[in-house]
């Protein structure tokens, strides 16, 4: 089977009718697809995550931001020692640890925490979109 890139995209804008900022963090494919894979080893739930329609747009509420950064947080201290899982997953899928690190991983979900602070801070508006990237192939 061959999934096609999907991915989320966070993103900060000011008012509820923008759908673009130059302030984003993308989750490509590759990433969703590992938390997919090992969300039990994990021990996270990606319910929410996962029920995105293909280019759909949608501003999130203060409990919901709260709850992403909650789950970003955990994510991140589940990831520590995980290395063997990584490992696991680039062999599966025949990717390097150029195409796929657990740093990168890391990063994504730092900088998402930090999207979620600004936002809590009342600065800004978080909105989620789903949408497509062909960069992101992988096998599986």
């Amino acid at each position: 089977m061959r999934h096609f890139g999907s991915e989320l995209r966070f993103g900060l804008v000011k008012k509820t009718n923008q759908d673009s900022s130059l302030i984003y963090v993308v989750i490509p494919e590759v990433i969703l697809k590992f938390l997919v894979q090992y969300q039990s080893e994990l021990n996270i739930q990606l319910d929410k995550f996962v029920q995105f329609e293909k280019d759909e747009i949608r501003y999130l509420y203060t409990e919901e931001v709260e709850e992403l950064r909650s789950f970003a947080s955990v994510l991140l201290v589940s990831l520590e020692n995980k290395s063997l899982i990584f490992q696991e997953f680039r062999d599966k899928h025949n990717l390097s640890e150029i195409n796929f690190f657990q740093d990168d991983v890391n990063e994504v979900f730092n900088h998402l925490i930090y999207l979620c602070d600004v936002v809590l801070n009342g600065q800004k508006i978080l909105y989620v979109s789903s949408g497509y990237d062909d960069s992101a192939m992988i096998e599986g």
